[in-house]
């Protein structure tokens, strides 16, 4: 038998490239048309597919913007309230799940259930836990997606914006604003951006939570 020992030494350490691949997919753009872009685009293994197109659509025109370096704080509005959309479903089907997995773990260890019960209870708690897995893998896809566009001057102008409407508030001098994102109200998106979201993994048995 091979020592545990042995194993991790053995084991090759992926790459960024390589993790990255892991993640995400080839993109059905052709890089002929542009070269430098990136062949990769996100997928969510745990999203509908009206969702993940939707997510695909305005990846691709922040990605397009981007590298042809014409990002401005509007696309960037618009991306992130995509990224948004995308956090708020498979933070809410995770907290679905939570419940539903507290509530079988429950009926599992109760004395008098019978035997073909916690057959049936164990193969859905199996079932969560796949899923759960995915779930996984898609908050650390998001984490990726939206620590680069956390990157991008387009977003740090966003949140310089958010900081001089609010002083306008304060100030009335709103409209002097207007112009620079239209007349979408962002000040409830950008004060959740702030803000920590969590999801949840199962570990050895029990739920925790990470950071998106």
């Amino acid at each position: 038998m091979v020592s545990t020992s042995k194993k991790r030494k053995g084991k090759k350490k992926m790459t960024d490239e390589e993790e990255r691949s892991e993640l995400f997919t080839p993109g059905e753009s052709s890089s002929a048309s542009n070269p430098e872009r990136s062949s990769y685009t996100p997928i969510f293994k745990s999203l509908p597919g009206s969702i993940q197109t939707k997510f695909h659509a305005q990846y691709e025109a922040y990605m397009k913007a981007k590298e042809d370096k014409s990002l401005n704080p509007r696309q960037a509005l618009d991306f992130l309230e995509c990224l948004r959309h995308v956090q708020k479903y498979l933070s809410e089907r995770s907290e679905q799940l939570q419940r539903r997995y507290a509530v079988r773990k429950a009926l599992m260890v109760m004395k008098n259930a019978k035997n073909s019960n916690i057959y049936s209870l164990s193969q859905e708690v199996y079932g969560m836990e796949k899923e759960n897995d995915k779930l996984t893998i898609d908050a650390i896809t998001y984490n990726i997606v939206h620590d680069d566009f956390k990157h991008t001057s387009a977003y740090k102008q966003l949140l310089v914006l958010y900081e001089m409407r609010q002083e306008a508030k304060r100030s009335n001098k709103m409209k002097e604003l207007e112009g620079e994102v239209g007349d979408i109200s962002f000040e409830d998106l950008l004060a959740k951006e702030k803000k920590d979201s969590t999801f949840w993994t199962l570990s050895s048995g029990k739920l925790r939570t990470f950071g998106i």
